[in-house]
């Protein structure tokens, strides 16, 4: 799986069924950051850009784990993969470029559930709870890997793009400029002081609305360069954190013109 939220929902599902089965995250959102030059420069990325305690090192292991977990994995592997999610897509583009040749299926969530009435399909498979996870697992239909054969060479080509930002079109996973949701932050905040984290989470309930799913990450990340670029301005330190840990109290809002 691509994501550590969906794999906690998906081991919930899978404890009553005492199958045996193992559930691996790639615990990265690769829909963001450098995905060129090495884990090196990615890591580099992440601690100027969303700074975390302890810092970013641990992508290095996760990405090997997750490696090793797949290359040594004897059994059936099912990729999960959610319709409109650019971490999942990113993930599962990723995943391709390194094991294509790998045999393995591809369970897509909302080829087979009913839409939400308001909402529309999923997109996303962590926004699923575990008794739809069991549904799937059981009744789903899967195709393999190999039926997205003209996807392999994909990973290639948005490395060579060199974007910091890869979002879903028409069904496609695409560069994008890395500014493309700032809308949703400049329409969170307003021209009084707020706390930036309110900001983020508006921020974040207004993607969520437009069933688009944007790291919380990434947003702090973006609320930090519009206050360097000078179209908000800050009180405190927008991406500081506290010893407990979280995140520092800091205040945005927009610049008076």
């Amino acid at each position: 799986m691509f994501g550590d939220s969906a794999a906690g929902t998906l081991k919930m599902a899978l404890t009553p069924r005492q199958s045996g089965d193992s559930v691996v995250s790639q615990s990265d959102d690769l829909s963001w950051g450098p995905i060129s030059g090495g884990i090196d420069r990615r890591i580099a990325f992440f601690d100027l850009e969303c700074p975390i305690p302890g810092g970013w090192q641990w992508l290095r292991e996760a990405h090997a784990g997750f490696a090793t977990a797949v290359s040594e994995w004897t059994g059936d592997l099912l990729i999960w993969l959610g319709l409109s999610s650019a971490c999942e897509h990113a993930g599962y583009l990723a995943y391709l470029h390194q094991f294509h040749d790998r045999p393995a299926d591809v369970l897509r969530p909302d080829d087979y559930l009913q839409p939400h009435s308001v909402y529309g399909p999923a997109g996303a498979i962590g926004v699923l709870n575990p008794e739809q996870m069991t549904d799937l697992v059981e009744n789903a239909p899967r195709t393999p890997v190999a039926d997205d054969s003209e996807l392999f060479g994909r990973w290639r080509e948005l490395e060579a793009e060199d974007s910091l930002l890869r979002i879903m079109a028409d069904g496609r996973l695409v560069s994008a400029p890395v500014d493309h949701f700032d809308r949703f932050i400049i329409d969170a905040v307003g021209g009084e002081w707020k706390p930036a984290a309110r900001v983020v989470g508006d921020a974040l309930g207004g993607t969520f609305d437009a069933r688009l799913w944007v790291p919380t990450d990434f947003l702090f990340s973006r609320v930090a360069n519009l206050v360097k670029s000078g179209a908000l301005e800050a009180q405190g330190e927008v991406l500081g954190w506290t010893d407990e840990p979280r995140r520092a109290s800091a205040l945005v809002r927009r610049r008076a013109t």
